[in-house]
């Protein structure tokens, strides 16, 4: 239907006495119905049972539209039965049928209302570029059109310790540090939203840490905690570290790794990576030229409290691209916000990438390429952990019905896999539920990153299956990898 220009051929008869329903008549009572089904599904998990069985297989079923019209659709249009109080107060729904007239009664043209969904954490983040390429959109119009300029909730994970809500601000990511006053007030717009909606803790997620200097220049009124999630982003990383070290059939005491990237995440990172897996035999830490100062007091860091004894090569990157010795390493992780500083085709035949740079550090497109067709390099996102619990999804919905069927699309970007969640994201739950864990405003010591990653393997998580963007890399490809560059 909604390909079709805003028309639509009637999908089951319509009774003469009753005008047929437009295009947004028939929109609007499928929102409704959207609506209806997320709080009887949640209903129905909290107390099973309760929902008389037809409902029950209703709510659960994906019907073909006609069938859903006939069985659903159809009542509510026209029949204009009597929505219960208590259904009306759960949906907060106003005027949704308007007496004209008995034989005419039906639901008005406009419908305003909004879900009182409330959850326990919320993670903020900025508007992905990816997100907007998925759905074919320049920002303007997707902070215009569809989040009306302001703060929205634009999704709901449901895990086993509570509900996250995914509040996104109306900036995009590659806009964050053109305007430091305009992305302050879009944070706080968003901490104001997670408010409303009864978050007790908020993850700063991407790159809106370091915008607002790391979380510090959030504080001072009231609200909910604050928490930038690199210790739990840190935690993720080295967990698909650990992942795509056994997918490809080696150990990390035989690689030569590279890390691009030494800021606030990259340097927790490494510091959490050599504090709980075997150290490397090879280490090249890779800035740019003005951050080599940091790069020499990390060297003493590592030495002194990591224990690192391994060759160590700090290298600075002066150019577009990393150098050929970067390049040559076997095993490469990056959390740079360079675009495209590793060129697929320089990669030496066996090597490995976990990469948690915004935008990527290599060329997702070209890496799947050269993944399909010669097998001989892995690569994967550094961002999702998974477990054996689901993460189910509750997508509120509140903006143009027009665009709801681009932007769940676009939400696999953010939810790659039924059994993954974001570290970023879920940091805002688990330092909620556990005092080990506490939230971190700055920089993430070395005790906290280690109580981050214990916590997280306490509950059963580890690496998600590699991935980049919306594609999970093919097991049957993996197991032809590591046959040949397996140790």
């Amino acid at each position: 239907i909604a390909e079709n220009n805003g028309t639509t051929a009637a999908p089951s008869p319509f009774p003469a006495q009753f005008p047929k329903p437009d295009f947004l008549d028939i929109l609007t009572v499928v929102h409704v119905w959207e609506r209806l089904k997320v709080h009887l599904l949640a209903l129905d998990a909290a107390r099973p049972g309760r929902l008389e069985p037809r409902i029950t297989e209703l709510v659960a079923s994906n019907l073909a539209f006609p069938l859903l019209f006939d069985k659903v659709l159809y009542a509510l249009h026209y029949a204009g039965p009597q929505i219960p109080e208590s259904v009306l107060h759960m949906l907060n729904i106003t005027d949704v049928y308007g007496d004209i007239g008995h034989a005419d009664r039906r639901p008005v043209a406009r419908l305003g209302y909004h879900a009182t969904l409330d959850v326990d954490a919320a993670a903020i983040t900025t508007i992905p570029t990816s997100f907007l390429e998925q759905l074919q959109l320049p920002a303007e119009r997707f902070v215009q059109d569809v989040m009306r300029g302001e703060a929205i909730l634009l999704n709901i994970f449901e895990t086993f310790l509570g509900r996250i809500g995914l509040i996104v601000i109306p900036i995009e990511d590659r806009a964050i540090y053109v305007d430091r006053a305009r992305t302050l007030a879009a944070a706080r717009m968003g901490l104001a939203e997670a408010q409303r909606r009864g978050a007790q803790t908020v993850a700063l997620t991407g790159m809106i840490p370091s915008a607002t200097n790391y979380g510090h220049d959030l504080l001072g009124a009231p609200g909910p905690r604050l928490t930038t999630g690199h210790a739990t982003t840190a935690a993720c990383f080295v967990m698909m570290v650990t992942r795509i070290l056994r997918e490809a059939g080696r150990s990390i005491e035989d690689e030569d790794l590279a890390l691009l990237g030494l800021g606030s995440i990259g340097t927790a990172i490494l510091t959490l990576l050599l504090t709980r897996l075997p150290h490397p035999r090879v280490l090249r830490l890779c800035e740019l030229p003005g951050r080599m100062g940091h790069l020499e007091r990390l060297q003493d860091t590592l030495l002194r409290e990591c224990g690192y004894r391994g060759e160590l090569d700090l290298v600075a990157v002066t150019e577009a691209r990393a150098p050929d010795r970067v390049h040559a390493a076997s095993l490469l992780l990056s959390a740079t916000s360079t675009a495209n500083v590793i060129d697929v085709n320089r990669l030496r035949p066996g090597a490995l990438i976990v990469d948690d740079s915004a935008p990527h550090c290599f060329d997702p497109r070209q890496a799947l390429r050269r993944f399909q067709q010669r097998r001989d390099i892995l690569f994967t996102e550094a961002g999702a952990m998974r477990s054996d619990r689901a993460v189910r999804e509750i997508s509120d919905l509140r903006f143009s019905t027009g665009w709801d069927h681009k932007v769940r699309a676009a939400l696999r970007l953010l939810h790659p896999q039924p059994d993954t969640i974001m570290g970023c994201v879920f940091s805002s739950i688990l330092t909620e539920r556990f005092d080990d864990v506490p939230a971190i405003i700055g920089t993430p010591t070395r005790a906290a990153l280690d109580a981050h990653y214990a916590r997280l393997v306490a509950l059963g998580f580890e690496g998600a299956s590699l991935y980049c963007q919306d594609h999970v890399l093919d097991p049957k490809l993996i197991e032809m990898f590591r046959s040949r560059f397996g140790g």
